[in-house]
């Protein structure tokens, strides 16, 4: 269960930081 909470904060962790370099990358352009 350990890994599988890992994994899931890790895939929201990921989804943000995408998420925020996308909206910069678009307010930037």
């Amino acid at each position: 269960m350990g890994t599988k909470a890992a994994d899931v904060i890790c895939d929201v962790y990921l989804d943000k930081i995408i998420l925020h370099t996308f909206l910069l990358s678009s307010t930037e352009d």
